[in-house]
């Protein structure tokens, strides 16, 4: 058991997925302006009201590279992704190991290749039992953004701090980008990868391309 802070979003983003995204980032409660001071001292208390002394109950306990359900009553043995890169470089080392992170034991291998499904029935088969291939091609889309104004653009739309000194190359962070939930990697110095959707990738780039109408040279 652990205790944890309740989280109440306060913002002038009022739209439907606006809070959906914010509550399912783990804001216990959302709320959009414009609000009266006396409602957001009473949605506190509200908040308290279910949280205060209250222990979170976790689903899923980790003792090493263990992991026990709680609720599903299973216990499962975790990769890590040094491991999962040593397999994939022996099984296809044409794919190179190119991994994110968006969550423990959760990983995006990405790249350029075309890879057919007996290819990945191939790789499936070889690689170690604690890992699991689920082919995301169809479902997400891969963006790059970079030049030296990048890293300005993505702050005016995202939560998080994109300093080379909080969000080092090859750090990835699931976050919001304007309106749409992403992942994002910064890849070098000045470039960033965003995964994303593909139902909201034209969203996102249209996002990005309000964003970005400040920095243009005329």
């Amino acid at each position: 058991r652990e205790m944890r802070t309740p989280i109440i979003m306060a913002t002038a983003k009022g739209e439907e997925i606006d809070k959906i995204l914010g509550l399912e980032l783990g804001a216990d409660d959302y709320v959009p302006k414009p609000f009266s001071p006396r409602e957001l001292v009473a949605r506190v208390k509200a908040v308290l009201r279910r949280t205060s002394g209250k222990a979170e109950e976790k689903d899923e306990l980790t003792f090493g590279n263990l992991s026990l359900n709680l609720v599903k009553h299973e216990v499962r043995k975790n990769g890590n992704e040094v491991e999962l890169k040593q397999a994939i470089a022996k099984i296809a080392p044409e794919l190179g190991t190119d991994l994110r992170g968006p969550s423990p034991n959760q990983w995006f291998w990405v790249g350029g290749a075309d890879v057919s499904d007996t290819r990945l029935a191939e790789i499936q088969a070889e690689i170690p039992e604690q890992f699991v291939l689920a082919d995301q091609t169809h479902g997400r889309l891969r963006m790059v953004l970079s030049g030296a104004s990048s890293r300005s653009v993505l702050a005016k739309g995202t939560m998080v701090d994109l300093s080379p000194e909080m969000f080092a190359i090859g750090q990835s962070a699931m976050t919001q980008i304007g309106h749409i939930g992403a992942m994002i990697t910064r890849t070098a110095d000045d470039s960033f990868e965003l995964i994303v959707l593909r139902s909201f990738a034209s969203t996102l780039w249209d996002e990005l391309q309000h964003m970005a109408a400040e920095f243009r040279h005329p």
